[in-house]
């Protein structure tokens, strides 16, 4: 008797699905994951401490928009700078700034080859995707390099664009909602496309180019927008989650018989702020990069069922 083989179960891609599925990989490697993201990022936070041993609060001001909560390339420090224009220091937080946007996409790429070993079934240890990742530094650098300069481009457009509308609309105030609302839309949907564009160089070999090209057509291209911005906000959401768990911390360390006043220090905060995002920023990558696979996957039809040519299985 013969019998033809199954199709492949092809699982719903919804925005709750990728982030369910995206849990389970990041657990299986969890450990691998931070420890390389925190191996790529090290440089940048190194010299963002010693900065912000300068400035009360830099690091929350900086990485909120840099690699923090929406996960881009550190470009909008220049617009965000809280020193003055041509000090050492704002040289300083400048050279930041593009150190991070060069690390980071080493750090994502990092964490997607711990990824898709887990997805395959390979168990490896910290040296393959470590290996796998330096061996395309230079490309990653490049992608970094040509997002922070885009990404520059785009803010000092944007603000532009909206500040001489703002201005003939007589500065009313449901206009600047909007504009606001529009640049927090502009903003979840380009964190998309950036960390796609990092996936698509990882898996495909693309240069970088190319891979923006496909991160940009993914989020804002036919069948994106709503969903990949959908999945970009509740990746933000969950992370705002995170910060609900802050006093709860806070309150089991003061129990513990740490005193309260060095736990509401400026320092205190950043460190949980900077420790909270090296634990999540690898999920959302793996978020992000099971999105590309599971997208790209529909595209290409990897889930359509075999051929009728197919060789039939033989049952006992």
């Amino acid at each position: 008797m013969s019998v033809q083989p199954a199709a492949i179960t092809v699982p719903r891609l919804t925005i709750l699905g990728v982030m369910r599925r995206a849990l389970r990989l990041y657990l299986m490697g969890w450990p691998r994951m931070i420890a390389l993201y925190v191996l790529f990022m090290a440089p940048a936070l190194v010299v963002e401490f010693l900065l912000g041993t300068q400035s009360h609060g830099k690091f929350l001001e900086t990485r909120l928009l840099g690699f923090g909560l929406f996960g881009l390339p550190a470009s909008l420090q220049i617009a965000v700078s809280n020193f003055g224009l041509g000090t050492p220091l704002y040289l300083y937080d400048q050279f930041d700034g593009l150190l991070g946007a060069l690390c980071l996409p080493l750090a994502a790429a990092a964490v997607i080859a711990v990824t898709r070993d887990a997805i395959l079934g390979v168990n490896t240890n910290v040296i393959a995707p470590l290996r796998a990742t330096l061996d395309n530094w230079l490309g990653y650098a490049q992608l970094g390099l040509l997002w922070y300069i885009c990404l520059i481009v785009v803010w000092v457009s944007y603000n532009a664009g909206a500040d001489a509308v703002y201005k003939m609309t007589h500065s009313n105030d449901v206009f600047a909602v909007i504009i606001y609302a529009l640049a927090i839309a502009l903003t979840l949907l380009l964190t998309i496309a950036y960390r796609a564009s990092i996936t698509e160089m990882a898996i495909r070999g693309t240069d970088a180019v190319t891979s923006s090209r496909l991160g940009l057509e993914l989020a804002f291209g036919p069948g994106g927008l709503w969903q990949p911005l959908g999945l970009s906000l509740a990746i933000a959401l969950l992370y705002a989650l995170l910060w609900l768990l802050a006093p709860l911390g806070r309150f089991i360390l003061i129990k513990l018989g740490v005193p309260a006043s060095s736990l509401d220090t400026p320092s205190a905060l950043a460190a949980f702020y900077n420790v909270s995002l090296l634990v999540f920023n690898p999920y959302a990558v793996v978020c992000v990069a099971l999105y590309v696979f599971e997208v790209s996957a529909r595209r290409e039809g990897f889930f359509d069922a075999p051929p009728a040519t197919a060789p039939p299985v033989s049952a006992s």
